[in-house]
């Protein structure tokens, strides 16, 4: 079925309730912003697909878009009870080459043995409590020195990210984004702009000659609850500490902004991040899993 404006608002009310609920968002950030546009009546009700009935409350949410690749991939939230294999079918029947299951278990995973589809890739989303001290910053690591997100161009920040975030995986601490690619300035920009992360949240280090070393973007979820949106060490300044300076710097600016809760989502094959976030006090929360034809 297609979703028009009140089936978008519905979709949102259901997953504000379960996030509510549970800690996890059961609909992207990206994905929401989609469906309050198309709820406010400002988007293309053709634009977004769904797989839930809303009088019954159950099933999953799904939504279609467009990757910067030309592939077509499916936004899939549970939002009550039912099998992992109807949202499947109905992403493959409009042609998705990829599907991400958000806050996806171990039975939906389960759901998909047999069939054409098969895991891709895997997102932790991990969280450190209210109740975790706030950590102390120094003055960054010797050589490097804090900058003013202001006087930086943003060419020069999707530079930096994109050096971290270069290969398979990407040698960054937090991936570049569920479908990854390369970042540009109009792609950060346009970041900035839809209130992913505002550029007052970006936390920016420089070595002497005000070459980027690494940034930390925080960002500001609902609830009071905050995020690292993007954490990134250029490669040529690694295993100076920096990660981890970088990590608590944007904790401390984060609960001084009253977000003392912080979530991220970080590559299950990221072995290097894991530790450094379990060593700051985040523990997994949920899964968000991506599946392949």
């Amino acid at each position: 079925m297609q979703l028009d404006p009140r089936g978008a608002a519905d979709v949102l009310a259901a997953s504000a309730l379960l996030e509510a609920r549970h800690g996890l968002p059961r609909v992207e950030a990206a994905e929401a912003r989609r469906l309050a546009a198309l709820a406010a009546g400002t988007e293309d009700p053709d634009a977004v697909a769904a797989g839930w009935v809303p009088r019954r409350g159950d099933g999953w949410y799904l939504g279609l878009r467009t990757a910067p690749d030309g592939t077509v991939v499916g936004e899939a939230g549970r939002l009550g009870d039912g099998p992992v294999g109807a949202v499947l079918a109905a992403a493959g029947a409009a042609g998705a080459d990829r599907v991400w299951l958000r806050g996806a278990d171990a039975a939906d995973v389960a759901g998909t043995t047999g069939s054409e589809w098969s895991v891709h890739r895997t997102l932790l989303v991990l969280v450190r409590p209210a109740t975790a001290p706030v950590p102390e910053v120094p003055p960054p690591p010797a050589g490097l020195r804090r900058v003013a997100s202001a006087d930086v161009d943003p060419e020069a920040v999707a530079a930096l990210l994109d050096r971290a975030y270069a290969g398979p995986r990407g040698a960054g601490l937090v991936e570049a984004g569920p479908e990854g690619g390369p970042w540009t300035a109009a792609r950060f920009t346009a970041a900035a702009a839809a209130a992913l992360a505002d550029r007052a949240d970006l936390i920016l280090v420089a070595d002497a000659d005000g070459g980027l070393a690494g940034a930390h973007w925080t960002a500001r979820r609902g609830d009071g609850v905050g995020e690292v949106f993007n954490l990134a060490v250029d490669p040529d300044r690694a295993g100076r500490g920096l990660g981890r300076w970088l990590l608590d710097a944007g904790l401390a600016h984060l609960a001084a902004l009253g977000r003392r809760e912080v979530v991220l989502w970080v590559d299950a094959a990221n072995a290097p991040a894991l530790a450094l976030y379990a060593a700051a006090g985040f523990t997994e929360r949920g899964r968000d899993v991506a599946l392949g034809r």
